[in-house]
Order: C-alpha cells, then sequence, then structure tokens
C-alpha cells in the first residue's frame, strides 16, 4: 500500500512538473494558447488538423471511414486513418467544436508528451522503486528534442509513449516468463502508428537480446520463443489495420534505393558529432538526439568508470555503434526507415538514441562516488574539446558553441560539487540535479522553437489558422450545397490543402499520397504544378482543359481575383469570395473515345499530352503561339545553352513578351524553373487580366491560363516582373485554346457518359446507354481496392494513368463501384482468429490448472 502512494505522488509530481515545463515553454516562445506562434507546424498545420476535422465529423455523423471523395479526387481514408488518426487518443476530438481542432491538437501533443513521462517513469519505478533521479530522467525522457522537434507530427508521439511500457513487459518476460502484458502493449504500439511502430519495434529487439545477455538468460530458448510468439500474436490482433494499410502502400509506386555499395556514406562523423549538442543547427536533416548535458557527461563517465562491468560496456558499445554507423551509412540508415528514403526529417531513430544515453546515465550515476571526480572532469573536458573542433569544422557556429559551453559548464561544475558534498547521493543531491537538467532541457527547447520561427514554412500563427478555418468560408459555401448532382469545387488559396475536408465538399485541391502517386504523375504530366516531384501536386490556378475533364464545376476564388478560364460563368459574391460554375465541366464518367489509353505513353511536353484528349477534331483546338521577346528594362537577359538567364540591374525591372491571340481563345502559359526551391519570390507575371505572383516557382510551373479573349483577335502583352536573378528552361510555352471548338468537343462528349444516381463516398453508381461497346473513363483515382459491376457482373477495373476505367458493352450498362479497402476483410478475420485463439489458450489452461488441483 505504501509503495502505491508512493507511486502515485511521484507520477502527479511528474505529471505537473512536465506540465510546468509545456506552459513555460509555451509563454516563452509565445506559443498558442498562450500567445500567436503554434505547437502545430508544416504538415501538422496544412494536413493533420484537417484529418482530425474529417474524423471528427465522419464519427459524429455515422459516415464511412473508409473512403472521402473529399480528400484530393477521392482517396483511401483508412490509409490516412492508419498513419495519422488511429492512435486511441485521436478518439477524444469528437468532444471539441470543430472549431476548435487548433486546441484539441495542442492539448493533444501536451498529453502524449506527459503520459510519455508517466509511462517512462512507471518502467524506471518498476525496475528500481522509488528514487527521485526517476523523476530527472523521465523529464528528460519526456522533453528530448525527438518530441519537441516531432510534436507536430503528433502520431509519431505514440511510440515514445508505448516503448517504456513494452520494456516493462520485457522485463517481465525474461524474470517471469509470461507474455500477456507484452502482448497488449505491442498490440497498442502497432495499432496507434504502424510506422514508428516498426522504427521501435527494432529498438525492442536490440533491447529484449542486452537484456537476455546482462540476465545471463540467453540461454533459455523458452524466452526467446516466448517473445516470438508475444510478437505474432500482437501481429494478428493488429492485421485489420496493419493489413489494409500494407496493400493500400503495396499500390504505390516502390522506388528503388540509388545506393551504389554497401558503405556508401550518408553524411559525415563531424555531422553526427554535432547531433549531441543542444539546439543542432540542422533541425530537419539533422539526427535529434539532445536530451540534456548531464547524460553526454554521465555517457563518458559509464565507459571510464572501472565500476561499470566490461560485459555491459561492449553491450552499450555494440548498440552505440550500430546507431553510429547507422548515421554515418546510407545502408543500415533506410534499413531504420522501412528500406525508403525518407522525405524530410531524418533519422527518425534519434528517440532511440536519446534512450540508450538516459538508461546508460541511469544505471552509472548511483556508482559514482568522490574518486570519481577525475572520470567527470575528463568527460567535460572531451566534451569541451569536442564543441571546440566542430566550430573550427564549421559544423557548428559561435552562438551554439557558447550556449553548449554555458551548458557544459553549470552541468560538470554542479555535478562536481554535489558529488563532493553529498557522497552517498542524497535527496537535495538528487533535487539539485533534477533543477540542473530542468534548467538544461529548458533552453534547449527554447532554441528549438526559435529556429522553427525562423524556418519557412514552420512559422504558423493563431491568427492565420482563424483566417483559414472560418465560419465565414462555411457560410459562402451555402450556395454551392443547393446543387444535388455530384460535383467538384475547388478554393483558392489552398493554404490549407485539404480543403474539401476541412469544408465538406468533394475538392480537387491536393494530391500528396503515395498510393495516388500515378495519379499525381499523370496530372503533373497534363500541366499541374508540384513542389515535391509526384509525391506532392497542387491545383494553383487552373488548366481548363483537365479541369473540364475531371469534372470541375466551381470555383470559388478571393473577389480581387480574375478568372481567364474558358468556360467559367459569375454565379455568386459569397462574402470574401466569387463563385464560378465551369460550364463544360464533365460528370464523374465520360466514354472515352480519346487516344488516351492505358498503354499510351506521354511526352514532356504537357500542352501535347492534353491534345490527346481533344483529338478526333478536324481542326485542332489547342495550339502553339510565338511569343516574341519585345522589351526589356533595367535587366540583362542572357539566352545559352537553349535556356533563359534574366538579371535585374535596377529596380522595376522586367521583360516583355508580345502574344497575338486569336478571337474567341484563351492564352495558356507555362515556365519551368531551374531555380527550385530558390526561385520563389524572384519574378511575377502579369496581363492587362490577370497578376500571378511568384511565378515561376516549384510551388507554381504547371500550364496557366492567363488571359480569356471573348473578341476579335488581338496582341496581348505578357510581362515578367523581375526582383531577383533567375534562370528557367528555354523560353515560355504559349498556347492558344479555341473556345468555339473546345465547347462543341465537350458537347459531344456530353452526350453520353455516367448518369450518376449516387456519389456517396466510397460507392458509386448509375447508368449508360450505348450503342457499340467502349471504355468508360471514371475520373477517380485508381486503386485495386475498388470493386466494379456492370449489369450486376463483376468486371475490372483497369488502370488508366492513375485513374479508374471500365469497359462497357452496347445497351444499357447499370453500373455500381464500391469501395473495400484491400486486406481488410481478411485482416478482420485474422484478428478474431487470434482472437479465438487466445481465448481458447486461455480456457485451456484454467482447464488444466482446474483438472491438476
Amino acid at each position: 500500500m505504501l509503495k502505491s502512494k508512493v507511486y502515485w505522488k511521484n507520477i502527479g509530481i511528474v505529471a505537473v512538473i512536465l506540465s510546468v515545463m509545456l506552459i513555460g515553454i509555451s509563454l516563452t516562445s509565445h506559443l498558442y494558447p498562450f500567445g500567436n506562434n503554434l505547437w502545430i507546424r508544416a504538415d501538422s498545420y496544412t494536413q493533420y488538423s484537417i484529418f482530425y476535422k474529417a474524423l471528427r465529423q465522419m464519427l459524429l455523423e455515422h459516415q464511412s471511414v473508409l473512403y472521402s471523395f473529399k480528400l484530393g479526387l477521392g482517396g483511401n481514408f483508412f490509409s490516412i486513418i492508419a498513419y495519422y488518426l488511429a492512435s486511441p487518443l485521436s478518439l477524444f476530438v469528437i468532444f471539441f467544436p470543430k472549431d476548435q481542432i487548433l486546441l484539441f491538437m495542442t492539448l493533444l501533443i501536451y498529453v502524449k508528451i506527459i503520459l510519455a513521462g508517466i509511462t517512462f517513469y512507471s518502467y524506471l519505478f518498476n525496475r528500481q522503486g522509488h528514487q527521485i533521479r526517476n523523476i530527472m530522467f523521465t523529464c528528460l525522457y519526456a522533453m528530448m528534442s525527438y518530441n519537441l522537434i516531432y510534436a507536430f507530427n503528433i502520431m509519431w508521439l505514440d511510440a515514445i509513449i508505448m516503448l517504456p511500457v513494452v520494456l516493462i513487459f520485457i522485463d517481465y518476460l525474461i524474470e517471469y516468463q509470461t507474455i500477456r502484458g507484452l502482448v497488449g502493449s505491442l498490440t497498442v504500439l502497432f495499432i496507434a502508428n504502424f510506422y514508428s511502430a516498426y522504427i521501435a519495434g527494432i529498438g525492442i529487439f536490440i533491447y529484449f537480446v542486452a537484456m537476455l545477455l546482462i540476465s545471463q538468460k540467453g540461454q533459455d530458448i523458452r524466452i526467446s520463443l516466448k517473445f516470438i510468439y508475444a510478437v505474432i500474436i500482437s501481429a494478428g490482433l493488429s492485421m485489420w489495420i496493419i493489413l489494409p494499410t500494407y496493400f493500400g502502400l503495396k499500390t504505390g509506386p516502390q522506388n528503388k534505393l540509388a545506393i551504389a555499395s554497401l558503405w556508401q556514406r550518408k553524411t559525415s562523423l563531424w555531422d553526427a558529432l554535432a547531433n549531441l549538442y543542444a539546439g543542432n543547427a540542422k533541425l530537419f536533416s539533422g539526427a535529434v538526439i539532445y536530451a540534456g548535458m548531464l547524460l553526454l557527461i554521465l555517457f563518458g563517465v559509464f565507459f571510464l568508470s572501472k565500476k561499470v562491468a566490461i560485459k555491459l560496456k561492449i553491450i552499450t558499445g555494440v548498440i552505440s555503434v550500430i546507431f553510429l554507423g547507422s548515421y554515418l551509412f546510407e545502408y543500415p540508415y533506410v534499413a531504420w526507415h522501412g528500406f525508403q528514403q525518407p522525405t524530410g526529417f531524418g533519422f527518425r531513430f534519434g528517440f532511440l538514441i536519446s534512450l540508450l544515453l538516459i538508461l546508460v546515465a541511469n544505471y552509472v550515476l548511483p556508482l559514482i562516488e568522490k574518486q570519481d571526480l577525475k572520470w567527470i572532469l575528463l568527460t567535460s573536458g572531451g566534451l569541451l574539446l569536442l564543441l571546440c573542433l566542430l566550430k573550427y569544422k564549421a559544423v557548428i557556429d559561435v552562438k551554439m558553441m557558447l550556449i553548449n559551453v554555458l551548458l557544459l559548464l553549470i552541468s560538470s561544475v554542479g555535478f562536481l560539487v554535489l558529488i563532493k558534498k553529498e557522497k552517498h547521493h542524497g535527496n537535495l543531491f538528487q533535487i539539485v540535479l533534477l533543477g540542473i537538467a530542468l534548467f538544461d532541457i529548458g533552453v534547449n527547447a527554447v532554441i528549438i522553437n526559435q529556429q522553427f520561427n525562423q524556418t519557412p514554412g514552420y512559422t504558423t500563427s493563431a491568427d492565420g489558422w482563424r483566417t483559414e478555418d472560418s465560419s465565414a468560408v462555411r457560410q459562402d459555401l451555402t450556395y454551392l450545397k443547393q446543387d444535388q448532382q455530384f460535383n467538384r469545387v475547388v478554393m483558392q488559396p489552398n493554404n490549407l490543402l485539404n480543403q474539401g475536408l476541412a469544408y465538406n465538399f468533394n475538392g480537387m485541391s491536393w494530391f500528396n499520397t503515395f498510393g495516388y502517386q500515378e495519379t499525381a504523375r499523370f496530372l503533373n504530366q497534363m500541366g499541374y504544378s508540384t513542389s515535391l516531384g509526384n509525391k506532392s501536386l497542387a491545383y494553383q490556378n487552373g488548366n481548363t482543359i483537365i479541369d473540364t475533364f475531371l469534372g470541375l464545376k466551381y470555383r470559388m476564388l478571393p473577389r480581387n481575383d480574375e478568372n481567364t478560364n474558358l468556360g467559367y460563368q459569375k454565379v455568386k459574391e459569397a462574402g470574401q469570395y466569387t463563385i464560378y460554375r465551369n460550364q463544360n465541366s464533365l460528370p464523374l464518367g465520360w466514354i472515352n473515345d480519346t487516344k488516351l489509353t492505358p498503354t499510351k505513353q506521354l511526352t514532356g511536353n504537357t500542352f501535347a499530352n492534353q491534345a490527346l484528349l481533344l483529338e478526333g477534331e478536324k481542326q485542332p483546338i489547342l495550339t502553339p503561339i510565338m511569343g516574341q521577346l519585345t522589351g526589356a528594362h533595367n535587366i540583362k537577359v542572357n539566352q545559352e545553352d537553349g535556356n533563359t538567364h534574366l538579371t535585374p540591374t535596377d529596380s522595376n525591372a522586367y521583360v516583355i513578351y508580345s502574344v497575338m491571340l486569336p478571337k474567341k481563345s484563351e492564352l495558356n502559359v507555362r515556365l519551368t524553373s531551374m531555380d527550385g526551391a530558390n526561385s520563389y519570390g524572384k519574378m511575377d507575371l502579369k496581363t492587362d487580366q490577370i497578376m500571378v505572383k511568384n511565378f515561376p516557382n516549384y510551388h507554381n510551373e504547371g500550364n496557366l491560363s492567363i488571359y480569356n479573349n471573348q473578341g476579335n483577335a488581338r496582341r496581348v502583352a505578357v510581362k515578367f516582373l523581375v526582383r531577383e536573378s533567375v534562370n528557367f528552361v528555354a523560353q515560355p510555352q504559349f498556347y492558344s485554346t479555341n473556345q468555339v471548338l473546345f465547347e462543341k468537343h465537350i458537347e459531344k462528349v456530353k452526350k453520353v457518359n455516367l448518369k450518376v444516381a449516387k456519389g456517396n463516398d466510397g460507392l458509386i453508381s448509375g447508368k449508360v446507354y450505348l450503342k457499340k461497346k467502349a471504355p468508360l473513363f471514371i475520373s477517380v483515382p485508381y486503386d485495386a481496392s475498388w470493386r466494379a459491376s456492370v449489369n450486376q457482373k463483376s468486371v475490372k477495373v483497369i488502370d488508366n494513368h492513375g485513374f479508374s476505367q471500365v469497359n462497357l458493352s452496347s445497351g444499357v450498362n447499370i453500373i455500381q463501384l464500391r469501395f473495400e479497402p484491400k486486406g481488410l476483410k481478411l485482416g478482420v478475420i485474422l484478428t478474431l482468429a487470434t482472437i479465438i485463439w487466445i481465448s481458447f489458450s486461455f480456457i485451456g489452461k484454467k482447464y488444466v490448472i482446474k483438472k491438476k488441483y
């Protein structure tokens, strides 16, 4: 009873300390709800917040959680749940109003970090009972750099919470040969986030082997077999989510690893060593492992001290070498990431390195006595020397060096004084050490937030969220709800990316899943812009021909923006938006008698690719136009190697291209930047009708409509306003779209199409009458999980460049497509079978015990 009271009292102390730390960091860094800056940054701001909002609506309104037409052009929402939302804590979103998602996510970060502390304290308490130093190491675990930096990847924090729980039951397995708790904790880990569970799982295996060797029970094969059995049972209980997720990932491209040799270097040893210190300057490309200077000091003492057994040093050394090798070389590095190169935020196994430092420090601290002062001095001197070398190698700057020197001095001097005064490590010793550690990680947290706030794309604000997530925008959408037919809408600017999910309409603003990368590749080849290759595709200013064929019916633009795309009519002024309706938009399915076939190879010319949808006409609908450079002001124009280089010589620099645009037509342009991300903000495009800011750049270099000519032929001036030196491929490509011919073509296509009776999430049904057999193109991303039937007979869904296609016969065709995540049924069956197996095993054991006694 006494032990229970001490445990719960210390759990309360841990929760209070971590709460105060988080609130203090929020106050110091002006983080919401105590300021305008956000914990919710980058992808967490633009994507995860929307996913939580969509999940809330689906749960409260009993909607399908398997598929959503509001995701891109339609997508597998079950995969979104598996990666982003499977944490049991996500379910608490239903208790928050839809305009309080930001508060929910902020509190979720707080709760997950505090829970990580609670579970880690439980692990330490389970191993060594009540010690004040346990509170210190618990706080270092909960507030390590990994948690503070990856807090915006909220789903990864569940692994940090569950890892200590699994370790507790690994200890139980080795000591008592029981797997009950191990099965349950592994199952929760697998379900909460399969990706971070994979990384944590490797660490768990390393821990298991190390503990077997340390406990000298490695020769007991039963323990290893029980461990394997527990993993298998846990995997079985998780199959309902793991299996469909696996198939969802398999539908995406399988990128081959471009690694030349086994010893191909990932990065330098100096970069690796720099990550040992606070405020790692390479915030997103380094291994974020810092959890306090005391840990580094104690890690050195661990290897120098004669009180530590050689066997322990060898085991710890081997594990350390594994981690170091995983940092330095490509092969072990990608092994930690599922044998794929992660896009940004590498070294996602960094939390395991922090854990290793904490466990080693926790072991060696009680062993240190006055005679070990020399080892503390030696280790501190080595860390100081290393800092000087890192500065000499230009791996860290003067500011970061000085900050780390300060933390090193406070930690080492305080540590030395305490050791000298407190021979037996009394409570005062441990409390002062706790204070030093809290100061240390608090400084590190402030540095991290300062770096975030200086990094483009990570400077999100609460005011910005309120602007994006406004009730006024939802009010502006009420007009569209009158349209009962299946339709698609795009809202610009698309700062929240998945705006369809955010505001509950069928959008087509963003494609960023590996599963539909082929769809993204096709759209890119058809002139949509891209920011992260074919992994991430943005809707920028429209692409008339493709918009029409994909069934985009409405565009919502800010009132001061002009729409130059053909076929769009202004139908409503709603709040801050103008709503345009596309008179030419095609339905969800149309008869594909174009040259767009599954085997057709697309060219590098996006306009030529678009023409595939228009072929068969006597006159060309889409034609190239020569643009002539007719003016240059305060600028040097250099054309070499077939490319164009513009260098401003003064302010108000620009070049002008002159284009002769035929009557009743639309002018389109494509210009590809050579500067990539660095081109942003260097140049704008302007005509008499439209201004395109920051063009071109890696977010905005697709085919754009820039002029709508409703009169006779005229000469159009296209001005590029240049602020900095900019380089682009070749010269601008100009094409015109003939309005009359285009509208005639679309009317012909509309005559035979899919009359959609239902277009609910995960279900499409309708009817088509044909005089002869033909393929039906359905503007829904292809997914092997679609099941199709025509006249109640199963038919194959064909992949046509990342979109769905079904072959139809002559006569009446009653069509139904239903989305069933591949592997879900089998996964559920395997999970149920595992539950039955566990039940019978338990009943069998009870029967044997009862019969025996």
